[in-house]
């Protein structure tokens, strides 16, 4: 990376009897091409203390291009460590988040207030989020907003709703991450939206247009998605035939 860091590390406190040793953390960059996972990071602030044990952070924060994070909180250093974090994002790049949890290419900002808890292994957490110019699966949304929890590490939705170029989705269920594809087990609410990208996600071989009103549950994984359930499409066409509406 590219640009200026300084960091200051000091013994805070030692005791002999537990060979427990402290040592307080301070760190400040002003960089201009750190990546972590794509996502350049141009400044960084860390304010914290460090033993053999725990991780305690009085202060971090991040920039991002216009992305900002900022946490305080401890995490226990073990396999299956315990974590006291709370913080906020503010347009922060999903890029990076996608490609971890979900092995999906995408991008989106994000803003929200956290708590996290649980273990390292196992985090949970509850907010109400935003999201802004998402494009993940040749679906774009120009904003989202609503509750995504994690627990278990399964993700669970509530009444996110979803404002397209054309029309709205609200998503409610849940995302599970347990296994190296994710399982999905969501409904889906759609008004007056496209329906070609969404016949993009299943198969590239049939040609349909047309505004799409649905009510739908989506199985199986991102790559594999399975969709049922009821759908009423107006002023399209099917293999080029023109319609004026069909519904099933």
């Amino acid at each position: 990376a590219n640009g200026t860091m300084a960091v200051l590390g000091r013994p805070k406190m030692e005791n002999t009897s537990d060979t427990k040793k402290v040592y307080e953390i301070h760190a400040a960059a002003d960089t201009v091409n750190l990546k972590w996972q794509n996502v350049l990071i141009n400044k960084l602030a860390l304010d914290g203390d460090i033993d053999n044990r725990k991780i305690t952070i009085n202060h971090f924060s991040a920039q991002t291009g216009d992305g900002v994070i900022a946490l305080k909180g401890s995490a226990v250093v073990a396999e299956n460590g315990t974590l006291a974090l709370s913080g906020r994002m503010a347009d922060l790049a999903i890029d990076p988040i996608l490609y971890h949890f979900a092995d999906l290419n995408g991008k989106g900002k994000l803003s929200m207030n956290f708590d996290i808890k649980g273990t390292i292994n196992s985090p949970e957490f509850g907010s109400v989020v935003q999201l802004r110019d998402v494009d993940v699966m040749n679906l774009k949304m120009r904003e989202m907003h609503g509750f995504v929890g994690m627990k278990n590490n399964v993700v669970s939705v509530k009444n996110m709703g979803a404002t397209l170029t054309q029309g709205r989705h609200i998503f409610n269920g849940t995302i599970d991450l347990k296994k190296e594809d994710p399982i999905l087990d969501l409904d889906i609410v759609s008004k007056h939206v496209r329906v070609e990208p969404l016949v993009a996600l299943v198969t590239n071989d049939y040609a349909l247009t047309g505004n799409l009103d649905n009510k739908v549950h989506i199985s199986g994984t991102p790559k594999h998605p399975r969709i049922a359930g009821d759908m009423k499409l107006t002023d399209g066409s099917v293999q080029t035939y023109l319609l004026k509406g069909i519904s099933g």
